[in-house]
């Protein structure tokens, strides 16, 4: 997949992979990540180098979810939830 998504770029331009990006000057940044997510680490890292650069980040880890549990919203509590906290997060911030 990762082929697919890249081509013939550099993988380290920030267009392609965040970790890359400079991070300073950033708004503040929520990530929900799951830990049976394939990106969990990648998360981490994000998150880390935002913090490092001076960014307002908050990473929040859910148990045994995957990535975009969130569409599971009607069907789950735990994406109702994080649904719920995202929404919070922009009217907190972005207001």
């Amino acid at each position: 997949m990762a082929e697919n998504y890249i081509g013939d770029h550099d993988p380290r331009n920030p267009l392609i992979s965040p970790l890359y990006a400079e991070m300073s000057g950033l708004p503040p940044i929520l990530i929900h990540v799951g830990t049976d997510e394939m990106l969990l680490d990648d998360s981490k890292r994000i998150a880390k180098k935002a913090e490092d650069a001076g960014v307002n980040v908050t990473l929040k880890i859910y148990d045994k979810l995957w990535h975009v549990f969130h569409l599971n919203v009607n069907a789950m509590p735990e994406a109702k939830t994080a649904v719920a906290e995202f929404g919070a997060f922009i009217a907190e911030h972005f207001e």
